[in-house]
This record gives C-alpha cells, sequence and structure tokens, in this order.
C-alpha cells in the first residue's frame, strides 16, 4: 500500500472513529431525554398500580365470605372428583385382572 492510500484509508478510520463517538453522544443524550419525557408516565403507572392494590384489598375484605364459600365449594369438587377417579380407575384395573 503506498503513503497516498494508507493516508486515504487513515483518514476514513479517523472519519469513522468520530461519527461512532458523535453517535455515543447521541444515544447518551437521547436516553436522558426519554428518561424525562417517560418520567412523569412511569410515576402514574406506579400510582395507579398502588391504587389498584388498595382496590382489590377492600374488594376481597367486603367479599371475603363469598371468598370463603367459592374456596369450600371447589374443595367438595375437587374431593368428588378424587373419588371418581378413583372408582373408575379401580374398576379398571379389576377388569385387567380378570382379563389375565
Amino acid at each position: 500500500m503506498n503513503e497516498k492510500e494508507s493516508g486515504k484509508t487513515e483518514n476514513i478510520f479517523k472519519d469513522l472513529g468520530k461519527r461512532i463517538d458523535e453517535l455515543i453522544g447521541d444515544l447518551s443524550s437521547a436516553k436522558e431525554n426519554l428518561k424525562d419525557e417517560y418520567s412523569g408516565q412511569i410515576e402514574e403507572l406506579k400510582r395507579n398500580k398502588e391504587t389498584l392494590q388498595q382496590e382489590i384489598s377492600g374488594f376481597k375484605e367486603r367479599n371475603q365470605h363469598h371468598f370463603d364459600e367459592i374456596e369450600s365449594s371447589l374443595e367438595r369438587a375437587g374431593q368428588e372428583l378424587k373419588k371418581a377417579f378413583t372408582a373408575a380407575f379401580s374398576v379398571k384395573t379389576k377388569k385387567e385382572e380378570a382379563e389375565k
């Protein structure tokens, strides 16, 4: 490579380095701008989350008796399903043994 080509290559790398540095600077400032732009919305989301948690907690307290009834009903239904499966598999097992 002659000196002229070497100089062009060196200039290209210098220009590339300069552009990369500019891009990094632009990204840093964009990050700060976005942070400022969305900080209000983020704070609002945090407040909404807290409000929603309070509302759900209040709803659960006001309707605890319903939840207790539902839980009890689900527990009974689960026990009945267990009995049904046990009976069904018991019958299947007896049939398999009889076939042997």
